[in-house]
């Protein structure tokens, strides 16, 4: 009988690996829960945070609607590092695609609904988006900010360097 087609549609997961982001992590997920194409899986990792952080997001999802057919899982565990935390979120993901958030970034509400046709458009194998730097209070930075000319040169140079865009996605990250 198969899946209803706007379940089968959302076969995306999402890794949010989570280190001492307690004032922001809400924020996060909640972006997450938002978008126009909610994922199938959202996947929470703390990575042994001592700041709170997993209360942070118990509370958060306490009081979110989680959209119909989207699968919440919140692991909480002792800290071994980004990399452990993303490929243990990447291994409970069982779906065609899997996008990643920073507990301390968001996604703005379409992201995932983009991407998702971004790469079936182009058959690619990832997508890649720019950022849009924020603030501690959320606002975007101002144009001249000394980061946004650090990150375009630094992209820059990495393109100029490496001779392909996956070599510089992990060069640079």
């Amino acid at each position: 009988m198969g899946e209803p087609t706007h379940l089968a549609a959302r076969d995306i997961s999402v890794v949010v690996p989570v280190h001492n982001h307690a004032a922001y992590v809400g924020d996060a997920i909640r972006s997450v829960l938002r978008q126009t194409l909610p994922p199938r899986r959202l996947i929470i990792i703390d990575d042994g945070s001592s700041d709170g952080s997993a209360a942070a997001v118990e509370a958060c999802l306490a009081g979110c609607a989680v959209p119909p057919g989207c699968e919440v899982t919140l692991r909480v565990r002792e800290n071994r590092g980004a990399a452990a935390t993303l490929n243990e979120g990447f291994a409970c993901a069982d779906t065609r695609y899997i996008a990643i958030l920073n507990s301390d970034d968001l996604f703005e509400a379409g992201r995932l609904e983009a991407c998702r046709r971004a790469a079936e458009e182009a058959r690619a194998g990832f997508v890649v988006t720019y950022v849009e730097p924020i603030d501690r209070d959320g606002r975007p930075l101002p144009l001249d900010h000394p980061w946004r000319r650090w990150y375009a040169d630094a992209r820059l140079h990495e393109l100029d360097v490496l001779p392909t865009l996956g070599f510089t996605l992990l060069f640079g990250n």
